[in-house]
């Protein structure tokens, strides 16, 4: 995307706080909602791409009460188990404007030049509060990354999606999902069980290691295992659903690809550092995407010649949302 692009779609969208609420498997009642709209037989929705689904903790009583009957997203919606976790989305934007700054494809990992929108799914108050009494106060982040695309001052980000768009072609593909503070969080706890019982080491490994804020190991072990335990589950299910809503209900893009692991990985031109495999195998599965060899046109006609035929040599694979 060119910067103006996406700058113009965060000018256009909402600003302040847009609330996104998650709970445990409610990806498959979004998804079928989407599907089904109005109403569709199940005997129908067994036929199609989201049958699995079906067997979904959280729908299989809804399709046990309906019989042979209609499911429809009046119905799916309805389902809202206990207390869901709360969630702020912002939008940032990632990448090279050619203008202004020189791309290089396996620095800024996008697949062709230009600039990515990034939707950031920040923690609520519900997490804030509790993380600056245990861990640090005001904007201090030792689980963030400020080389990565988190939201600005004020939000603590949980996680990131990146998208390259085409508006008219109707079409997204999904470059990136990430989550720099489960990895390090999860990291720091890792590290406090292996220290040594010297209070005065422990202190400077902890301190070294979370970029100069001083953590208590006690106090970081309880905010890992109660207070960031659910996120932890929770994260990339809630990211790719918030990026799916983002895309189909607030820029009514349809066609949405998602890279594939191996695939991405030559887009992206990355060799080394690559990301977690399951975030591009197992998750995108998990969400109905189907596999195949069909690529967004705005992504084969925005990359050079020379980049078009290496696509080919290596057999450029993307996910795929069905409609």
């Amino acid at each position: 995307m060119q910067e103006q692009d996406v700058d113009e779609i965060i000018y256009c969208l909402p600003e302040g706080r847009t609330f996104f609420y998650y709970f445990k498997d409610r990806y498959a009642l979004m998804l079928l909602s989407q599907f089904v709209g109005t109403g569709q037989p199940i005997r129908d929705i067994k036929k199609s791409p989201y049958a699995k689904l079906l067997d979904n903790p959280l729908v299989r009583p809804l399709v046990e009460r309906q019989g042979g009957g209609v499911l429809s997203s009046d119905l799916l919606s309805s389902v809202w188990p206990g207390q869901p976790e709360c969630y702020l989305l912002t939008l940032g934007k990632w990448g090279a404007d050619s203008r202004k700054q020189r791309w290089w494809r396996s620095y800024h990992q996008t697949s062709r030049r230009g600039t990515n929108l990034v939707l950031q799914l920040n923690f609520s108050r519900k997490h804030n509060k509790p993380y600056q009494d245990l861990i640090a106060s005001g904007d201090q982040a030792p689980f963030s990354y400020e080389g990565h695309p988190i939201a600005r001052t004020g939000f603590h980000t949980l996680a990131w999606a990146r998208f390259d768009i085409d508006m008219e072609s109707g079409e997204a593909l999904i470059e990136e999902i990430q989550s720099d503070w489960v990895r390090l969080a999860a990291r720091g706890a890792t590290t406090i069980e292996t220290l040594v019982e010297d209070d005065a080491q422990r202190q400077e490994v902890v301190h070294t290691e979370f970029r100069g804020v001083e953590l208590d190991a006690k106090r970081l072990d309880i905010y890992v295992k109660h207070i960031l335990a659910d996120h932890m589950v929770l994260w990339s299910e809630a990211m790719l659903s918030a990026a799916i809503w983002f895309l189909r209900e607030e820029l009514a893009i349809k066609e949405i690809y998602y890279h594939e692991f191996d695939s991405g990985n030559v887009m992206k031109g990355l060799d080394y550092a690559k990301p977690p495999r399951s975030l591009y195998t197992a998750l995108p599965k998990k969400f109905c995407f189907q596999s195949g060899y069909e690529a967004p046109q705005f992504l084969v006609s925005g990359n050079p010649k020379s980049f078009r035929a290496k696509m080919e040599k290596e057999r450029v694979s993307f996910w795929k949302l069905p409609l």
